[in-house]
């Protein structure tokens, strides 16, 4: 026995009694068909876009808030930072709104 475990090699009698399980068992197997990993993946990567999307809204209002503030006590660093801040949360929810979606490209149709 434990000189046809050396021959064959431990990996591919590991999952050739693996296969032959998930075969025996009926409702095993119909668990796994009913796993879907790839729509798991794809609401994964609509969540990723939801979130990158409102961190560059929150960065981008601060920016208005800077923005306006500077004006308002006619501080042109303040004017500065704050449009700076406010161009980097528009460029982010750019990036949220049409690189993230690109992931889902990435994922294999059959896992």
């Amino acid at each position: 026995m434990f000189s046809m475990l050396i021959s064959e090699g431990m990996g591919a009698l590991a999952s050739s009694k693996v296969a032959g399980f998930i075969l025996s068992h009926k409702w095993l197997m119909n668990l796994l068909i009913l796993l879907d990993y790839t729509s798991f993946l794809k609401s994964g990567v609509s969540a990723l876009k939801v979130v990158i999307i409102a961190v560059g809204g929150g960065l981008a209002v601060l920016g208005v808030v800077n923005l306006l503030e500077g004006y308002g006590n006619d501080n042109p660093g303040a004017k500065s930072q704050g449009m700076k801040q406010f161009m980097a949360g528009a460029g982010v929810m750019l990036i949220g709104a049409l690189l993230v979606p690109k992931l889902s490209d990435l994922i294999p149709t059959a896992l």
